[in-house]
């Protein structure tokens, strides 16, 4: 069986595999840290009282506006 032309090794590596670049990990990473915080106040919210939590709910959304601002987190990327 003959290999696939260099051509299509370089579109594959190009759309399959992850950017190794450093603003496709601060993008990862700040995704991450949101998802995982958001999951930690979720998860504690029985637990605290209302006022805490509209104020850690807040934060949490004013992180995410700024890092949507700087363009670290891109929701769906050149679709909009």
């Amino acid at each position: 069986m003959p290999l696939p032309s260099k051509d299509v090794w370089t579109w594959a590596r190009h759309q399959l595999f992850l950017s190794s670049s450093r603003q496709a990990w601060e993008d990862r990473l700040s995704l991450l840290t949101l998802i995982l915080g958001g999951l930690g106040l979720y998860w504690l919210t029985s637990e605290l009282p209302l006022s805490r939590q509209v104020l850690l709910w807040g934060l949490w959304l004013i992180v995410l506006a700024l890092l949507m601002r700087r363009g670290w987190l891109k929701l769906f990327g050149p679709v909009l």
